[in-house]
């Protein structure tokens, strides 16, 4: 059994919640949608406007315009809009009842959590990856959900020993019906 002891903060949630949607599919594919049907639009449009008689020298260009800079800044925008979005959902007062002092344990049948909102226990079929970044041990469950452990409050060794556990615990993932032929 491992156990390791912290503390949870907004920054950790926060961390884990990017992490989540910056590997999403769902996320990812919502984003390449807007990302490149928006410039399309405003483009096909600017330019129709252009070609008709008499051609619309007013709004053609400024669409023109528009559907490039989205087409160049809309990665970044969306990116800081993720990021803002999530900051602002944690600042509200029922997710600060979930931040302050953690405990995991790990087993062989699965982890065991203990937060200030109370104790949880998830086989090991429940955790859906774990990931290391240079401020985080990460564990995610479905969806956004999961485990930010920060490097800084855990010594390194605990969470190599954690993470080498995490990836030997986890279940190769099968293939869904959906996806059978």
């Amino acid at each position: 059994m491992i156990t390791v002891n912290f503390t949870l903060t907004k920054e950790d949630a926060l961390e884990l919640a990017l992490y989540y949607y910056s590997t999403s599919p769902t996320v990812k594919q919502s984003r390449r949608l807007v990302h490149f049907c928006v410039p399309i639009i405003m483009l096909s449009i600017g330019l129709t406007r252009l070609l008709v008689k008499p051609p619309d020298l007013t709004t053609s260009p400024i669409l023109l315009v528009i559907g490039v800079g989205y087409l160049f800044f809309y990665p970044r925008f969306h990116k800081t809009f993720l990021q803002k979005s999530a900051e602002n959902m944690f600042a509200e007062s029922a997710y600060e009842k979930a931040f302050g002092p953690c405990s995991l344990s790990l087993t062989d049948e699965g982890i065991n959590s203990t937060s200030p909102i109370g104790e949880a226990k998830y086989a090991w079929s429940a955790i859906n990856r774990v990931h290391l970044t240079s401020t985080h041990l990460l564990i995610l469950l479905a969806g956004p959900q999961g485990f930010a452990i920060p490097r800084k409050q855990v010594p390194e060794a605990t969470i190599q020993e954690i993470k080498a556990f995490t990836e030997k615990m986890i279940p190769a993932p099968t293939s869904s019906p959906s996806t059978q032929n």
